[in-house]
This record gives C-alpha cells, sequence and structure tokens, in this order.
C-alpha cells in the first residue's frame, strides 16, 4: 500500500506497539512521515505527515499509555521531539531536545507525564508534557563515531539508557 515513490512513506526508523489496541502499531519513517499500521489487515489506519517530509526524518517514537490520551512521541534528526494527539493527527508541542539527532524518545509506562529523550549530543532530557517544559538534562554518554545514546527506557522512578560509549546508565529518582 505504500511505496518508495513519493506515495507515502519512504524507509521505517523506528516502530512501537500501540497500546491497549490490539493490533496497531506507530512507525515513523525518514521523510518524517509516520503511520498507524492496522496490522491484521495490513493497512494504513492513520498517516500523518506533520513536517510535510521535511528533511528532518522520524528516528524514534514511542506512545502515552493512556489511551484517553491518545499521544505519541515521535524525535527527529532537528534536534526536536514532537508530542502528537492521534485524535487529530495534529502535533501537540515540539520539545527542543538540544543541538543534535533525537535518537531515543520515552514516556514513562506507567502512565505519567514525563517524556525523556536523548540524543547524539550524549544528554538524557525529561521534560513535563502537561506544560511543555524540561524538568531535566543530564550528560550521560560520550560521543562515538558520531553518535551517543541508542535507546531508554522510562519506567517511573527509573530511567535507563543505552549509549554508544558501551555503557548502560540508571538513574533512579530520590524519594521526597
Amino acid at each position: 500500500a505504500l511505496n518508495s515513490a513519493g506515495e507515502g512513506p519512504n524507509c521505517p526508523t523506528s516502530l512501537a506497539w500501540v497500546p491497549n489496541a490490539d493490533a496497531s502499531l506507530l512507525v515513523g519513517f525518514d521523510n518524517s512521515v509516520c503511520a498507524v499500521f492496522d496490522v491484521e489487515r495490513g493497512a494504513v489506519a492513520q498517516l500523518f505527515d506533520p513536517l510535510n517530509r521535511a528533511p528532518s526524518g522520524a528516528t524514534a517514537v514511542a506512545f502515552h499509555t493512556s489511551l484517553s490520551h491518545k499521544l505519541a512521541v515521535v524525535g527527529h534528526m532537528d534536534g526536536r521531539a514532537r508530542v502528537y494527539s492521534l485524535w487529530t493527527g495534529d502535533v501537540a508541542m515540539s520539545l527542543k531536545c538540544g543541538t543534535d539527532i533525537v535518537s531515543a524518545v520515552a514516556i514513562d509506562a506507567r502512565g505519567g507525564y514525563e517524556v525523556a529523550t536523548g540524543s547524539h549530543d550524549g544528554y538524557l532530557r525529561v521534560f513535563d508534557i502537561r506544560i511543555g517544559l524540561q524538568i531535566q538534562q543530564v550528560a550521560l554518554h560520550q560521543r562515538k563515531f558520531d553518535e551517543a545514546i541508542h535507546s531508554i527506557c522510562h519506567y517511573g522512578e527509573r530511567l535507563f539508557t543505552a549509549g554508544a560509549d558501551a555503557d548502560i546508565a540508571v538513574l533512579v529518582a530520590e524519594r521526597s
């Protein structure tokens, strides 16, 4: 249904299962297009192209676990992560995530409102998407071959990152 001849997305770069949906998969593509696929029917259920196929491809995708929110976060090559409403397909907010490619995004798996982003500048950044502001920034990984953070897992008070420097970082929030 989709091809690389300019109709629909090009090369897939990232994917995530849609929580609370039986057979839906969000896929980000190298031309900035994102699509939600119905994997049982083998068809596109929703296609959105908020950057009008800008040369800022999608590099990482994540979903909010609450079905009522229907929010997706997509990291892009332009140093931004964008929060999308899947109800409308529109950009709800744009988060400035440093000076390099946003290579990883994660939303609190327990349904919270924190979005963690990692980029090839080596920084982990945490945003509160209720207000659209950065609440934490930590330098975690050293660059190696022009890459730094590869992956993030966010689970409430715990954040895990994997980097090009062959390290895994574990951050645990202090409880007050």
